[in-house]
């Protein structure tokens, strides 16, 4: 018997496979024209490579076998999975790489069964052509453990800079954003993908590990869109009745409410006291915070915007004679 490259046995491999779905060892190694030891080995790394592929023994014989619903290259679905996936693809934002997906199965669905269109009744948020290219990038980084460059601006301090990070959590929605070890300080930072301007996989930086747990804590306390660095201080206020329906739906992260006599007692433990203090401020007079920190940050933000919206310097303001 002759020798075969190994890339020419896995693709008789793969054939055969195709044309049916069971094979004895002995007839598969005809097939592909190498030895049982060979069609055997080749066999047992295509199963630690992930192929489906089943071994059992029926006397005199080693039988491999295929799920019947596998081909290659082909994902199968069943008839009553495709709504479902038509329904998930349109609650996905919106960017070229869904509307490629959505189209191509419409396309290929039977024609008595187009399935509904959920694209259409469903308002996703929409990605630019920027933000899906680097969204993906950063996925890239994430899941293969890839530092990433890029140039980035930070709004808050108009800062524009090349630097290094290494990704570990992407949130994808109408602002979205990612959780990276910041290669120049060290620490675990939110990035927003509108900040990159450019960014590419760089192998030639080592990749840094970050704890699950810490990942999670990170985002766990994180408020309204805001990490602060420092000791959590407890913050509790109060809303009153009709305005609480409408808290309950809409609390930030991390916060959690109990009943209380005609409204709602609202808690959270952050660092982030001044976030808390903005929500509770544009309640107006709805709710009360009970704490004193809270109230503290309350009664500053309060007090400002009061002297800005009566100054005469404000734009809009009415001018006096």
């Amino acid at each position: 018997m002759g020798q075969r490259g190994a890339h020419e046995t896995f693709i008789a491999i793969v054939s055969a496979f195709v044309a049916q779905k069971r094979w004895t060892q002995a007839a598969l190694a005809r097939r592909a024209g190498v030895s049982t030891e060979a069609i055997r080995k080749h066999l047992r790394q295509m199963q630690k490579d992930g192929w489906p592929l089943e071994e059992h023994k029926d006397h005199p014989h080693i039988v491999w076998r295929m799920p019947q619903n596998w081909y290659p290259g082909v994902l199968a679905l069943e008839a009553e999975h495709v709504p479902d996936l038509l329904r998930l693809l349109a609650r996905a934002p919106r960017s070229a790489g869904r509307d490629r997906l959505l189209k191509m199965l419409q396309q290929r669905l039977p024609l008595r069964n187009p399935g509904p269109p959920f694209d259409v009744a469903v308002r996703a948020p929409e990605l630019s052509p920027e933000e899906e290219q680097w969204i993906a990038l950063l996925e890239d980084s994430a899941a293969r453990k890839i530092a990433v460059r890029m140039h980035y601006t930070t709004a808050s301090r108009r800062d524009d800079a090349t630097r290094h990070v290494s990704v570990h959590r992407v949130e994808v929605g109408a602002y979205p954003r990612f959780i990276a070890t910041c290669h120049n300080s060290g620490r675990l930072k939110w990035f927003r993908v509108a900040g990159v301007s450019h960014a590419v996989l760089d192998k030639t930086q080592p990749y840094r590990e970050a704890d699950p747990e810490k990942v999670a804590a990170f985002e766990r306390d994180t408020v309204g869109g805001f990490h602060v660095e420092g000791p959590p201080v407890r913050c509790t206020f109060f809303v009153r009745q009709p305005e609480a329906a409408w808290v309950k739906r809409n609390l930030l992260r991390g916060m959690k409410y109990e009943p209380a006599d005609d409204g709602i007692r609202v808690s959270i433990d952050t660092a982030a006291v001044h976030v808390v203090a903005r929500f509770v401020v544009q309640l107006g007079e709805a709710a009360w915070p009970e704490t004193p920190e809270l109230a503290q940050r309350v009664a500053t933000l309060a007090q400002g915007a009061f002297r800005n919206a009566t100054s005469e310097r404000a734009p809009g303001a009415a001018v006096t004679s």
